[in-house]
C-alpha cells in the first residue's frame, strides 16, 4: 500500500456574510489520479469570529468536486452538513474541525470545505481567521 499527503492552500475567503444564502468554500484540496481502489481521508479545520451582537448559526460541509476549488453546486456531499450555534459573549471564537473519508472516485477529485451562516436576529459580517485553517488528504492506494 503506498500512501500520498495532500495539503490544500490558505483560506480562499476572509468573512462570510451571514443570510446570504451563499456557501462559501474557505479551503480546498486537490486529489489527482484516484482509482476506485482508493480510500482518502480529509481533514479540515477553520476558524471562525463572530463579532456581531447576536447569535449566528454556523453552518459546514466538504464537497467532492470534479470541477475546481470554486464549486459549490456540484459533486458529492462527503460530510453532511452540521450547524453550531456562535453566541457573540460565550463562545463568539469557534473552531470548526471535520474528518471524514471517501472511496470510490476516479480521475481528479477537488475536496471543498464549505461554510455559510444564517441568524433570524440579522446579517452582517463574521471573521474567518486567517492562516490558522488547513484542509488535508491521506490517500490509501492500493
Amino acid at each position: 500500500m503506498q500512501v500520498e499527503h495532500y495539503i490544500g492552500g490558505a483560506e480562499r475567503v476572509s468573512t462570510i456574510q451571514v443570510n446570504s444564502g451563499l456557501q462559501n468554500v474557505v479551503l480546498s484540496v486537490k486529489v489527482p489520479n484516484l482509482t476506485p481502489a482508493d480510500v482518502v481521508s480529509i481533514q479540515a479545520q477553520a476558524e471562525i469570529t463572530n463579532n456581531l451582537s447576536f447569535n449566528v448559526g454556523v453552518g459546514r460541509m466538504i464537497l467532492r468536486s470534479p470541477i475546481g476549488p470554486d464549486n459549490v453546486g456540484s459533486g458529492t456531499y462527503v460530510l453532511p452538513a452540521a450547524m453550531d450555534n456562535v453566541d457573540p459573549y460565550y463562545l463568539h471564537h469557534k473552531v470548526l474541525n471535520l474528518a471524514t473519508s471517501d472511496s470510490g472516485v476516479t480521475g481528479d477529485a477537488y475536496y471543498n470545505l464549505i461554510v455559510y451562516a444564517v441568524s433570524s436576529a440579522g446579517s452582517g459580517l463574521i471573521q474567518v481567521e486567517s492562516g490558522y485553517g488547513t484542509i488535508r488528504a491521506i490517500v490509501m492506494r492500493s
